[in-house]
């Protein structure tokens, strides 16, 4: 699976947030977007009873990415404010609730999806299992259908309305029959319609932008008769929101203007030209701009200047401010210079240098690249197996960031290996251009004599890449 580093990751996303006041002198008082005290943190913690990895991406605060895999019998922490919501990484990419408070022992079915035990009551197990329940009795898994309708965007733009139409039908129905058969809240069961509902909507919204058949005028005022609906969705604060539907809405409605270069720039003009209250404005820009941060995008670092003056003194302003900051740092940093995570700065022609007489592998990753870090787990056997020989192993980042690259290094268990580096320009280095890297994850053998003794190895390590390192040890 490649991830291409110009790629922009467009999950329908869910994240928590908690009310709270925003104080802004002349404008609306926005009730989200404060960050929790120490004090009202919370800890949830899931153990892996399974004899398998179980692996699941969240949404944070900044609307960044978390990718957490739990090892056999191991455990993981969670800090949410309130309730959070997990979504498993795999081909059904189920949603589960979980709460705060609680400390779960979780396994895997036939299917490979998560079960949980010690849920504090029976209505706590029906919410966590709803989701799961639902794609599980699905005609196609999340990624089947994904996959599916991507197809489908070469055929008439009806074939595809009536497809997005007939999940979201299938959808409901699965829901229906769940909450008919198992007590849930109706507070839950209308978060799931809800869902479902903007999912549909984004989907609608993706259909003049990816599909290749000629649109009448008639469809898109179609889409425009959903707008006031977008409206209302994108200005409800509840403790579960998804960002998605406005972010498509928008992607539908500047579809000129649909140039990379403009793009984002021209979400967050958009969003100060729609009709939606000041909360929501401002939920809306953290989403855009954690969008671009996610994916490792060259930011347009006057949004975060604009973001900065618009809200001052918010834990999202600090955020962004620290990030201004970090931008300068790297900006200053030389082609190949790498950075570490204390913050110095070394060649990387003297880091091979300082191992010569060794063989090298070189892992290219990044914090938003999740094949990257789903290969971690691999790494770590091979370092284990030549453990005592003269191998080193080698990490380069290439995020734009360097708060996300040490947050998913302490995440990955990395951040106090001695050979992991930050390159900063990874635009204008001639690592990256003299080796081709385009697609990562991307893994580079050097040999004993500092020079390369293979550069195309494949994006998975396995069998293949201990026996090239082997050859390389002779």
């Amino acid at each position: 699976m490649k991830a291409s580093l110009q790629v922009l990751i467009s999950v329908f996303i869910i994240y928590c947030s908690c009310k709270g006041a925003l104080k802004k002198e002349g404008k609306e008082q926005p009730t989200l977007l404060p960050i929790a005290t120490e004090k009202e943190k919370k800890i949830a913690t899931l153990v892996n009873t399974s004899g398998k990895n179980i692996s699941f991406h969240y949404i944070d605060k900044f609307n960044l990415i978390n990718q957490v895999t739990i090892d056999p019998q191991q455990a993981y922490n969670f800090e949410f404010d309130s309730v959070g919501y997990l979504t498993q990484s795999n081909q059904f990419q189920n949603i589960y609730k979980i709460d705060r408070k609680d400390t779960l022992r979780i396994s895997l079915n036939s299917k490979g999806n998560m079960i949980a035990m010690d849920m504090p009551n029976k209505q706590a197990q029906n919410e966590f299992d709803l989701f799961r329940y639902i794609n599980e009795n699905s005609k196609y898994s999340f990624m089947q259908f994904n996959n599916l309708s991507y197809k489908m965007h070469s055929y008439n733009y009806t074939v595809v309305d009536s497809l997005y139409k007939w999940r979201f039908e299938e959808q409901i129905a699965s829901l229906n029959k769940y909450c008919k058969e198992n007590k849930v809240s109706d507070k839950f069961r209308d978060f799931a319609q809800d869902y479902f509902r903007s999912s549909l909507l984004g989907n609608l919204f993706s259909i003049p932008v990816s599909n290749k058949s000629k649109i009448p005028v008639s469809y898109f005022a179609y889409l425009n008769s959903f707008e006031t609906e977008v409206i209302e969705k994108t200005n409800k604060v509840t403790e579960f929101l998804s960002e998605n539907l406005f972010y498509s809405f928008l992607r539908f409605k500047i579809l000129k203007l649909n140039k990379e270069k403009k793009l984002n720039r021209s979400f967050i003009d958009q969003i100060d030209k729609t009709n939606i209250n000041e909360t929501a404005r401002q939920r809306q820009k953290v989403y855009i701009i954690g969008n671009m941060l996610a994916v490792g995008k060259q930011i347009d670092t006057s949004m975060l200047v604009q973001f900065v003056k618009d809200y001052p003194g918010t834990g999202y302003s600090n955020y962004y401010e620290t990030i201004l900051s970090d931008i300068n740092t790297m900006k200053t940093a030389g082609d190949n210079q790498l950075l570490q995570v204390d913050g110095k700065k070394i060649e990387y022609t003297d880091v091979l240098k300082s191992l010569k007489g060794k063989v090298v592998f070189i892992d290219v990753w990044a914090s938003w690249c999740l094949p990257c870090r789903k290969q971690f787990q691999n790494s770590k056997k091979l370092q284990e197996y030549f453990s005592g020989k003269e191998v080193e192993f080698l990490y380069i980042s290439i995020d734009n960031s360097s708060a996300a690259w040490k947050k998913a290094c302490t995440e990955e268990g990395i951040f106090q290996k001695k050979l992991n580096y930050l390159l900063p320009d990874h635009d204008n280095s001639s690592f990256v251009k003299n080796l081709k890297i385009s697609t990562i994850p991307r893994y580079v053998v050097i040999g004993k004599d500092g020079k390369i003794f293979n550069s195309t190895l494949a994006e998975e390590i396995n069998e293949d890449t201990k026996n090239i390192i082997l050859r390389a040890l002779k």
